[in-house]
């Protein structure tokens, strides 16, 4: 999001099925977030949220947010870590369902 007041995009319907059928219960997400062991659900190169995002300064609204390389890192390895493709709340449900959770 670029603009202070957007409102995020809709989950991929087809992603947020894929995540659905992976998990049941919110143990389940915890587990593998957790795990230092836990193979990734899905490919890094899968990861479309912050594709082609380069560390450093950015502005975001009227402010400026410095974007390090760890915290880029760590935020796609948590997302392949648990089969999220793109990142977008699901604002039609519920804000603790598993997803939004996750």
């Amino acid at each position: 999001m670029e603009h202070p007041h957007a409102v995020p995009t809709a989950p991929n319907t087809s992603l947020l099925q894929e995540f659905n059928n992976r998990f049941k219960i919110s143990e389940e997400i915890k587990k593998i977030s957790e795990s230092d062991t836990s193979i990734p659900l899905i490919p890094q190169d899968q990861v479309l949220t912050l594709k082609g995002v380069q560390p450093g300064r950015k502005k975001v609204g009227r402010g400026i947010v410095f974007m390090k390389d760890f915290f880029m890192f760590y935020i796609k390895a948590f997302l392949f870590k648990l089969g999220i493709r793109q990142w977008a709340p699901n604002l039609n449900e519920a804000s603790n369902t598993l997803y939004n959770k996750a």
